[in-house]
């Protein structure tokens, strides 16, 4: 593990599979994680991990995120480079619970792309909740939805002979 919580001047961390960049420092060079590696911001708690240059997340690499309170998680800042964003977001509800509407910049960039994969596994919501990445690909921002429509709506009603949907035909939930 490589722990950035100054600042690491004029060369890029150099990683491998099975290494791990964390911290709340500044990198002042392009940075690649590679396929096996992770970038895990922050050391003790949230924490952002910035960088000067680019960010690049290959496939296969993993960008640990932690959720400790509304508003406050890990995250990564390239403010003045891009975000190449092709590996996996295992993002992890680590003593918070979030509610609809919640939202949680995991980064900030002058640009984002790449096609990454959300893993929410260790994020589960509670009932009629649902994850939303679709602002990810632009402003970095993830957030909590209602799930919505009859199928949300009757999952919380604890009989299940009360979820028919026959029983609410013209779809307004009276």
């Amino acid at each position: 593990s490589l722990i950035v919580n100054g600042t690491m001047p004029n060369a890029a961390p150099t990683l491998a599979a099975g290494a791990t960049l964390g911290g709340s420092g500044t990198i002042t060079a392009s940075t690649t994680v590679p396929a096996g590696a992770t970038l895990s911001p922050g050391d003790v708690g949230a924490g952002t991990l910035n960088f000067i240059g680019n960010l690049t997340l290959d496939a296969g690499s993993n960008y640990a995120v932690d959720i400790t309170a509304a508003a406050t998680n890990d995250r990564i800042a390239t403010t003045a480079g891009t975000l190449s964003a092709n590996g996996n977001i295992v993002v992890t509800l680590a003593g918070y619970t979030p509610v609809a509407n919640d939202s949680f910049d995991l980064a900030n960039a002058a640009a984002i792309s790449g096609t990454p994969t959300f893993d929410f596994s260790a994020a589960t919501l509670s009932p009629g909740l649902q994850w939303d990445t679709s602002q990810f690909a632009t402003t970095g921002v993830i957030m909590v939805k209602s799930a919505g429509g009859f199928d949300s709506f009757v999952s919380v009603i604890p009989n299940p002979d009360d979820r028919d949907p026959l029983d609410d035909p013209d779809g307004d939930f009276i």
